[in-house]
């Protein structure tokens, strides 16, 4: 009884792999399409039809090549908490995906949800509350805003590397190393090919914990300034915002929930942390949470675990949605994480305190 649930289990995978496979050649032409939309795009970038516009202050721009999680909003928090500590009064600038808003507008946490100015922007300022954190789809005029109202002394641009209207003074591009489709949307994940990566200042290279791995994907596409990093658990946090050591939860078996781009890789960096996953719920990315969702949250929650845990990113979309207090406060936290890099963190200072130096800014 035991194997014939195993080969079905088999079957059940191998059908799945081939219609995935099957739904990849398929989308082939697609993905054509989408690059000969990148060729004209570059074209008439070539021919100088259209060009970036130049701003008065510092901008840092992280980007990537694929869809799903490569570790950009660490990246921007990190530029953010740098720039802060040299006195350089920072801007975080974000297009907002997935609000339903338009134009420029200034994030508030108090008041904010995450369909009028994005998951990422709000995570962005609850996390550094005293900073100007803003959306606007056109970055030109939003950099522009920024400035001349909140006196921004330099600016973290989120997402920008495909966004060309607007100068970068240094063009990070984050890059997931594990991740092994290399096909272009919609066929695969990626958003420009790899060889787009020769446009970047500077790459950074996450999600692995293998320095080896990192510097292979190095040496195979010729990267010249790059870093690597991956993402530990720092802490956790329960509604309250308050922040609890990771030893508190250290083995517990926790229920997992999360709309995120790459959830397998939620559960790896749990499971290093010493939490042992007894049941993991996907939503897609980006989700906006409804009451059916969390009360198939709770119908999971059936004893077999002790905790609730999702992302830092999810608990915020769910504390826009007004029905966090659904779920048990003694029993629900978000993940916090941070950065641990694996090599070339002085050299990517380095860069970033060479572009302040050519404003004529001061630096320690």
């Amino acid at each position: 009884m035991e194997g014939g649930k195993i080969i079905l289990s088999l079957g059940k995978s191998l059908l799945y792999f081939c219609g995935l496979q099957i739904l990849r050649y398929l989308l082939l032409p697609f993905s054509a399409i989408f690059q000969l939309g990148l060729w004209i795009k570059e074209i008439l970038i070539l021919l100088g039809l259209t060009s970036a516009q130049k701003v008065p202050v510092p901008v840092f721009s992280v980007g990537n090549i694929s869809l799903g999680g490569a570790g950009k909003t660490p990246v921007s928090m990190f530029l953010l908490q740098f720039l802060r500590a040299k006195n350089e009064n920072p801007a975080y600038l974000s297009r907002g995906y997935g609000r339903k808003t338009r134009g420029f507008r200034l994030v508030n946490t108090n008041s904010d949800t995450a369909a009028e100015c994005g998951e990422e922007a709000l995570m962005v300022a609850g996390n550094f509350p005293t900073q100007t954190i803003a959306v606007s789809e056109n970055r030109v005029e939003g950099a522009l805003q920024i400035i001349q109202e909140k006196k921004a002394k330099s600016i973290v641009l989120d997402d920008a590397f495909q966004h060309r209207k607007i100068f970068r003074d240094l063009d990070i591009v984050v890059v997931d190393v594990t991740q092994q489709n290399k096909q272009l949307i919609p066929a695969g994940k990626l958003r420009e090919p790899i060889s787009a990566l020769k446009r970047a200042d500077f790459v950074l290279l996450s999600k692995s914990i293998s320095l080896t791995e990192c510097e292979s994907f190095a040496r195979k596409y010729s990267l010249k300034k790059w870093a690597a990093f991956h993402l530990f658990v720092s802490g956790f946090s329960g509604q309250d915002g308050k922040i609890i050591q990771t030893e508190n939860l250290k083995g517990k078996k926790a229920l997992l929930f999360s709309g995120i781009g790459n959830p397998l890789n939620f559960e790896e960096t749990l499971r290093s942390a010493g939490i042992e996953t007894v049941n993991h719920l996907i939503f897609p990315d980006h989700h906006s949470y409804k009451k059916s969702d969390f009360e198939r949250i709770l119908n999971k929650f059936d004893g077999a675990q002790e905790i609730i845990l999702t992302t830092e990113k999810d608990y915020y979309r769910l504390k826009s949605s007004g029905l966090i207090a659904l779920l048990p406060e003694d029993k629900f936290f978000f993940t916090r994480v941070e950065m641990a890099w694996l090599k070339g963190k002085t050299e990517f200072e380095n860069e970033i305190l060479s572009v302040l130096k050519n404003y004529g800014y001061k630096v320690l």
